[in-house]
């Protein structure tokens, strides 16, 4: 495994800054060790990530999902695959990020969420949450309209 899997299977988001330097999220995070690991592979990284086309609208993506909490690989890579495939995926997905889709006026229903588990073969009537927006025991209806922030659009 390289240098860039390792950090990155650890939790952590890194990606080059336009000037060059190596920006890594959480920062806070890293324990001393990770730090000297690296200190000690910079030079590895840096070619590792100039070699990786991440662009920055990308990196704004990447940084947001790891402030939901957001840490399966299959997850990021999909959302990142569609951005890459469609604009409006790309301009959905930024405006969330940059948002932090907190303070967001968009409602949605959980029946077009990824993350939504219906009990019912139809999709619809009650369900649970697998992203853990709400603690386990509480269920939510496929078409009630709320603000989430982890909504993930199915296609």
């Amino acid at each position: 495994m390289g240098a860039l899997n390792k950090i990155r299977a650890a939790g952590f988001n890194i990606g080059l800054t336009e000037a060059g330097d190596i920006a890594i999220t959480p920062a806070p995070k890293l324990t001393q060790r990770q730090r000297e690991f690296l200190k000690s592979h910079k030079t590895a990284l840096v070619q590792e990530l100039k070699a990786e086309p991440l662009t920055p609208d990308e990196f704004i993506i990447i940084n947001w999902l790891t402030y939901l909490g957001e840490k399966d690989q299959t997850i990021i890579d999909e959302i990142l695959e569609r951005c890459r495939a469609d604009p409006d995926e790309l301009a959905h997905f930024l405006i969330r990020a940059r948002a932090k889709e907190t303070n967001s006026d968009t409602f949605i229903t959980c029946r077009t969420c990824k993350n939504f588990q219906s009990f019912n073969k139809h999709g619809g009537g009650s369900g649970f949450c697998q992203a853990h927006v709400q603690p386990n025991g509480i269920l939510w209806w496929a078409d009630t309209r709320h603000q989430c922030y982890k909504h993930f659009k199915k296609r």
